[in-house]
């Protein structure tokens, strides 16, 4: 089977794509970026109430961010619709921008959106992960006693500075596993 295939077109779709179709994908785009900022102001205003002001701020920028892009992108539709012709080259870039913008846009909601909804993720499970953690706390205890008892082994064999590098190791694992049980009581 053979397949025919002009050489030297265009590789984007925008420069393939007619005028029209391409106001019709702008048009399309800023509806949904419009509609994905109006709900990411509200997810913010949510995330806000639920996290706090300074674990939502890379969420803030990002939607700043998409509220520039989509200001800009209403400004170049504004402008391809006025009584003020564009050449046809000039509505596909400015088609092209708007469709840009629109994807930046929503592509930075989306992302932030995202980390919140594993965050919430992470909380809905926190009752089971507490359980886990305070399991797996009683094991390393378990643990430290028989390093301590192993310790005292070695130092029935060998001399004390043969130990010195592991002798304080139980003591300091047992106060980092106080902190972590202090940590995870709060």
């Amino acid at each position: 089977m053979f397949w025919n295939r002009k050489r030297g077109t265009a590789a984007h779709p925008q420069q393939q794509a007619t005028v029209e179709d391409l106001r019709t994908r702008a048009g399309e785009a800023l509806v949904k970026a419009d509609d994905a900022v109006r709900a990411a102001d509200e997810e913010l205003s949510y995330a806000q109430a639920q996290f706090g002001l300074s674990a939502t701020d890379a969420f803030t920028q990002a939607l700043n961010a998409a509220r520039d892009h989509l200001a800009r992108s209403f400004e170049l539709r504004r402008l391809l619709d006025d009584d003020i012709p564009e050449t046809e080259p000039q509505q596909r870039q400015m088609y092209t921008e708007i469709l840009q913008r629109c994807t930046d846009a929503v592509t930075a909601i989306t992302a932030q959106e995202e980390e919140f909804n594993k965050r919430r993720g992470l909380e809905a499970n926190l009752p089971t992960t507490i359980a886990e953690t305070a399991q797996r706390a009683q094991e390393a205890e378990q643990v430290i006693r028989a390093a301590r008892t192993l310790l005292v082994t070695l130092h029935a064999t060998y001399p004390d500075s043969a130990l010195t590098s592991v002798s304080e190791a139980p003591e300091r694992a047992g106060r980092l596993l106080s902190a972590g049980r202090t940590a995870l009581d709060q």
